[in-house]
């Protein structure tokens, strides 16, 4: 469905929408890059009339919620569009 280097987002003709985490060489913590993929991914799930179910899960054997310190440096400097 779109171009991300660490999320993967499938569509489905039920109108099932799954967002793939795909970091597992980093546990899939978070970085600048993926919490902008994140956000454009979610922008774009949201604005499909069509999709009826959206979930999200993550490659690998773990999922490692650490954020780094500069947390809200990072949101800030995700741009939106």
């Amino acid at each position: 469905m779109s171009d991300f280097n660490t999320l993967e987002l499938l569509t489905d003709p039920r109108g099932f929408a799954t967002l793939w985490l795909s970091r597992e060489e980093k546990n899939n913590a978070f970085n600048a890059e993926m919490i902008r993929e994140l956000i454009l991914a979610l922008d774009k799930v949201s604005g499909d009339a069509s999709l009826r179910f959206r979930h999200a899960l993550f490659k690998g054997e773990v999922y490692h919620i650490k954020w780094p310190l500069s947390f809200l440096e990072i949101l800030l400097a995700c741009d939106r569009r």
